[in-house]
């Protein structure tokens, strides 16, 4: 029923979004790590050209992202990897590239990691194992030490990309973030 419910709604806005150009509400619903400073560009950008167009901006986990799309709560969402349940339409817009970063004081800072086993001697700052969500969590991460004959590798769940970042400029460890 919510999905049809959902249906109708879009239907109606899009006939509505025909009659007049580029105009009316769209929502959209962003992985909290997506919303960041590549993203605010592009919606200033957006909003400069179609000041017409009522736009909102919710955050949530992948996976609540295609469930609000399903719901009709947002028109569009953006997160981590494709839903593969099939009934959503999906479209890889870019590849986000990963690095190491650390704390500019740090005896790696500004070189270059050939090995992965430099690396297995470092505090890793981390998105924690959350049950249901799909993301790239330490757990990804650190198999490769394992599957490598590294061993374990001591880490910090942190759940927020902010404090993650803040945490390594203050020097309590490296993490993995997209560029």
């Amino acid at each position: 029923a919510e999905r049809a419910v959902a249906a109708a709604q879009d239907a109606e806005n899009a006939v509505r979004a025909l009659l007049r150009d580029n105009s009316g509400p769209v929502a959209l619903a962003v992985t909290g790590t997506l919303a960041g400073e590549r993203l605010s560009k592009v919606l200033k950008r957006f909003a400069r050209r179609h000041p017409d167009v009522a736009l909102t901006l919710r955050t949530a986990t992948s996976a609540e992202v295609s469930d609000q799309i399903r719901r009709g709560e947002a028109t569009i969402g953006l997160r981590y990897d494709r839903d593969r349940s099939g009934d959503l339409e999906c479209e890889v817009l870019f590849a986000e590239p990963l690095q190491v970063v650390c704390a500019p004081d740090h005896p790696l800072a500004g070189r270059r990691v050939g090995r992965l086993a430099d690396l297995r001697d470092e505090r890793w700052i981390a998105f924690p194992e959350v049950p249901g969500r799909r993301e790239i969590t330490a757990s990804h991460v650190f198999a490769l030490f394992l599957t490598h004959g590294l061993g374990e590798v001591a880490w910090t769940p942190v759940d927020s990309l902010t404090a993650q970042k803040r945490l390594v400029e203050a020097g309590l460890g490296i993490a993995l973030l997209s560029h």
